[in-house]
């Protein structure tokens, strides 16, 4: 779909960084309008019945999630994404990984306490193998989703984990996720310089939450259709 919107295979940045500006303001528009009419598609035909989010099915649920609403949900990520939208690339392949897992289960016929481990272990292998770290993905889910540390819950995890780590560096190999780049040595000079910049940071860091709170709420009273919010924002 990026090769489709701007014509090559470069991350984002390198991408439009070469593009005419009048692109730049036109594929982040269609890709924010086509994500909102897949949203609102979804929210007009097809049915709430189960939930998308795979902390909820884990916590509080039964460990199933809504296949369709999941996919349809990601497909409007991937234009988004695609497109420039900067929601992270990684959350929707953790999702789309708890729903494989809760599919797996529910053709299995498990009970529902092995389902909701299914799926929290599918969701350790997205963390893992979307962020190339299969320790942190077992210890996330472990502590922030199952809340316990027991070997029958954090083997399963770590084994997911691992297995999905793995099977990821067969075909994107064990380079870093974000590459680290070089820094020379600094002055202390310019040390004290970067402390300053650091806490001039810290305190404009409530006006820009301020700013970004109060967009987010002239969005919210948008009397028009879903798609034209995402295109809206697209263009801010």
């Amino acid at each position: 779909m990026h090769w489709l919107l701007i014509g090559n295979w470069a991350e984002l940045s390198e991408s439009f960084a070469h593009l005419p500006a009048w692109q730049r303001v036109v594929v982040p528009t269609a890709g924010g309008a086509a994500a909102g009419l897949v949203l609102m598609f979804t929210a007009r035909f097809v049915k709430q019945s189960r939930t998308t989010d795979y902390m909820e099915a884990v916590v509080i649920g039964d460990g199933i999630l809504s296949t369709r609403q999941n996919l349809l949900k990601s497909l409007s990520a991937m234009f988004s994404i695609s497109s420039g939208g900067s929601i992270g690339r990684e959350g929707p392949l953790v999702q789309l990984a708890a729903m494989c897992a809760s599919a797996m289960g529910r053709i299995l016929h498990v009970s529902s306490p092995r389902l909701r481990l299914l799926v929290a272990c599918g969701a350790a292998a997205g963390i893992a193998s979307a962020y190339n770290a299969p320790v942190a993905g077992a210890l996330f889910v472990a502590e922030v989703v199952m809340a316990t540390m027991s070997m029958e819950v954090f083997g399963p995890l770590v084994c997911s984990s691992v297995v999905a780590t793995l099977t990821t560096r067969q075909f994107l190999g064990a380079d870093p996720l974000y590459s680290i780049l070089h820094f020379n040595t600094i002055s202390p000079g310019q040390t004290l310089i970067l402390v300053g910049l650091g806490c001039l940071c810290g305190f404009l860091s409530p006006a820009f939450l301020l700013i970004l709170r109060s967009v987010e709420s002239w969005f919210s009273f948008w009397p028009g259709p879903i798609f034209t919010h995402l295109r809206l924002v697209a263009w801010s």
